[in-house]
């Protein structure tokens, strides 16, 4: 009985000194003038903040693989990232317009002659680009006799 005593006292004190040890040494808070004198020397102060993190070690499964998992962090932080992200981004083409042309105005009139039907139509379309452009009329089965272009014949 004895020995178990023994044992147990030791395996506690053993404990207890590996714990007082493992501690880390108090760091000496810097004085203001210190800092001052570093700001002179051109030297940065140090700026290193102490950061918490927790991390849910016993329900780590349920926490992170849920499908609206998420991690959190100071916002002074998410705005650093953040910032850094727009700044690096890369920059976006030009694209242009959605649309090359719009069709704008029709006027139209129609004569059925036999089996026929002929129409005639105007159409003012809007051209929002540069250089050639294809203007699809959805005309699904019908035939273009001419095409004009103010005057001239359409190419």
């Amino acid at each position: 009985m004895n020995s178990r005593r023994f044992l147990f006292g030791f395996v506690i004190n053993f404990l207890l000194v590996q714990t007082g040890v493992a501690q880390p040494a108090a760091q000496q808070v810097e004085q203001p003038s210190e800092v001052a004198a570093k700001a002179e020397d051109g030297q940065k102060p140090d700026t290193l903040k102490e950061q918490i993190i927790y991390v849910p070690y016993e329900k780590l499964p349920q926490v992170f693989e849920k499908p609206a998992r998420g991690v959190f962090l100071p916002y002074e932080q998410f705005q650093q990232l953040w910032d850094a992200a727009r700044k690096n981004a890369l920059p976006q083409p030009n694209q242009g317009p959605p649309l090359r042309s719009l069709i704008t105005n029709i006027e139209s009139s129609a004569e059925v002659r036999g089996d026929v039907m002929e129409v005639q139509a105007l159409l003012t379309i809007q051209l929002l680009g540069e250089g050639w452009h294809e203007i699809p009329l959805r005309l699904a089965d019908a035939a273009i006799s001419s095409a004009m272009i103010g005057e001239e014949n359409a190419r």
